[in-house]
């Protein structure tokens, strides 16, 4: 790792890490119920040393697929869970074209239902989710540290 980026743990279709406290999932593959609970337990360690609370960035690469309904029903119910320990909630779901329009606008109907208590926000790209967490995140944050963070994390 460069020093910004922290690894938490690597699997099969998934790499979770951190950036200051920023919690870093990326899902190379559909979620699964094992990843669920993976990421779940990941957060519940990294929630601990936030105090002031966690930034939530999930990335979902072009090819990752969508998660069953059993994976999708786990992964609502912990990011339920985790809602009190969360004080910013990113999607990034890769790609260009019909088809990840499509998938980012499901992203933000399902957002609107779930009447999340954290600011949550959709985008198409890593670095334009950095740009909006600098701007609520604070002047301190560097976005161009955190793009290369998750870059690091892929790796």
């Amino acid at each position: 790792m460069d020093g910004h980026a922290k690894l938490i743990e690597r699997g099969d279709g998934f790499t979770f890490g951190s950036y200051e406290e920023v919690f870093v999932g990326v899902w190379h593959r559909a979620a699964t119920l094992d990843g669920a609970g993976r990421v779940a337990r990941a957060m519940d360690r990294f929630a601990v040393k936030c105090p002031r609370g966690m930034t939530v960035v999930i990335v979902l690469e072009p090819d990752s697929g969508s998660p069953d309904g059993p994976t999708r029903d786990a992964l609502a119910r912990e990011m339920k869970r985790l809602e009190p320990s969360t004080r910013r909630l990113v999607a990034v779901y890769e790609g260009s074209g019909f088809k990840a329009a499509v998938m980012r606008s499901v992203l933000i109907g399902l957002q609107l239902l779930s009447r999340s208590a954290a600011p949550t926000r959709v985008f198409a790209t890593v670095a334009d989710a950095g740009r909006w967490l600098r701007e609520h995140e604070g002047p301190a944050f560097d976005a161009r540290a955190f793009e290369s963070a998750v870059a690091e994390l892929r790796r």
